[in-house]
Parts: C-alpha cells; structure tokens; sequence
C-alpha cells in the first residue's frame, strides 16, 4: 500500500477548502477535487510504499516525531497554478524542514518499495533518492503544499484561479501529524492514524 506522512491542516481550513473546490466544481471540469471528504487537504512529508506488517512500526516511528515536535505556523498563504494543478502554498518555516528531514531518517528504513514522485524525468540525485529512501522528491526536491485539485482543461485555469483568489486566507498553524492511504495520484483518501504535536 501506499503511505504519505503527512501534516493536516487546522479542520476549519479543510472545511473551508473542501467546500470551495465543490464549488468550482459545479461549473469545471477536474479530474479531481480535494472535497475534505474523498480526498482529504494535506501537506505531504513522506510518501512510501508499505507493507501491512511494517503499519505499527510505522505509527510508532510517527507518534515519536509528533512527540518532539511543535506545532508548526504556516504564514503568507496563497493560491498557486501549474498547467493544470491548483495548491495553496506558503512561507516554508525551517521547522518544516527538520521535521521533514527527520521523518526520511526514522521512517522510510520502514518502506517497501518505491513511490515514482516526482513525475516526469528524474535527475541522477532524485535517482539516487529514490534508491536509498524510496522517493525522489524529497531534500532539496521537497516544495510543501496543499493540493487543491486537477483541471481537465486547461483553458479554464485563468477563470478558475480568479475565482480561487476571492477566497481569503489566513496563516494558520498545523499541529496535527498523521500516517494517510493514498490513492493512485497521491491524494490522501484515509486517515490511519494520527497524532498531536507537542
């Protein structure tokens, strides 16, 4: 199965995400939206291919970061476009990154497999990345954001992140970490396990 350790947004901030991407849903067509009920708003820290016996192992290793980590506060939020994707993103504080870099040493010995992220061709370090943790987008590849959804077409993007920005956001803080199931296009579809920051 495929995990993604991930750090959940404050619940009002995912309501409030969920509700908006249905919206733009009524009159866009997405090959998918992060609706807070099938998919739910995330920042991913981790994502590793696991064995059903490695889960408690892994839960553990999870509850020991959640335990010497803080809350951490996400400042200057703000909506972002690819060709097609729309995410949130923010000021990176360094806490992310300690917690992110701490997470790759004590977890992904626990994987088992690899996960092919990022798509698209790989540079020789993202090779070797994938090789020694599983993953390539990690390290110096690692650009923390909240997924927002999937455009089919996109001619729509302007008209859709015009809309998006007449939302206001907020810094918010995330003080809760979780292991998550993902699907096939890396979008968290349950919550296994979770925990409180200290």
């Amino acid at each position: 199965m495929e995990l993604d350790i991930v750090l959940l947004p404050p619940k009002r901030l995912c309501e409030k995400i969920g509700q908006s991407m249905l919206n733009l849903a009524k009159y866009c067509k997405f090959w998918f939206v992060v609706d807070n009920r099938k998919l739910k708003p995330h920042i991913s820290l981790l994502h590793l291919k696991a064995s059903q016996k490695n889960l408690s192992l892994i839960f553990q290793a999870t509850q020991k970061m959640a335990f010497k980590y803080s809350s951490i506060k996400f400042s200057k939020p703000h909506f972002h476009k690819g060709r097609k994707f729309l995410t949130i993103g923010f000021s990176i504080p360094s806490s992310l990154y300690r917690l992110h870099k701490s997470i790759i040493k004590n977890i992904s010995i626990l994987r088992n497999g690899t996960v092919n992220l990022p798509f698209g061709r790989k540079t020789a370090k993202q090779k070797r990345y994938i090789k020694n943790y599983g993953v390539g987008n990690i390290f110096e590849f690692f650009v923390p954001h909240i997924t927002l959804g999937w455009l089919r077409k996109e001619k729509e993007m302007q008209e859709v992140f015009v809309e998006l920005n007449k939302i206001k956001l907020k810094e918010f803080m995330a003080d809760r970490l979780a292991v998550t199931q993902v699907n096939r296009r890396h979008q968290v579809i349950k919550v296994l396990k979770e925990f409180k920051l200290k």
